[in-house]
């Protein structure tokens, strides 16, 4: 049986995850081509790219646009939060900007995504690691 840590006023049971390094993907997992962005949350599926039991993907996402301010966000699917979201923002315009993050997946091993109502340039996805 696990061991049993104090949180707070919180018992969480401690777990062992493995965290595993993809390697060196030779090209975006999704792109601007694959994602939708038009202002509503999306899902998408990461079963084809990790196993079952996975808990966490390592996203990395860059994205570039000719306006400022367009981003796309990432949370577990079926949370229902759009506060302290992952996120990566445009901030100039013609200038990518990328982010690195983990997300929290579900058990069929899908997150949910918004991106700006926006046709963006260039956006590139990919899961770089993921723990289970």
């Amino acid at each position: 049986m696990a061991d049993t840590l104090l949180s707070g006023t919180t018992i969480v049971e401690k777990e062992t995850f493995l965290m595993v390094d993809r390697g060196d993907p030779t090209s975006p997992d999704f792109d601007e081509t694959t994602l939708t962005t038009d202002g509503t949350w999306q899902t998408l599926d990461l079963s084809g790219i990790v196993p079952a039991g996975t808990k966490f993907v390592y996203l990395v996402v860059l994205i570039l646009d000719d306006a400022t301010d367009k981003a796309i966000s990432f949370r577990k699917n079926g949370n229902g939060s759009v506060a302290n979201l992952p996120s990566v923002r445009t901030q100039v315009a013609n200038i990518s900007n990328d982010n690195q993050m983990w997300v929290a997946c579900d058990d069929n091993r899908i997150v949910e995504y918004i991106g700006t109502n926006n046709t963006f340039t260039q956006i590139d996805l990919t899961v770089s690691m993921y723990v289970k």
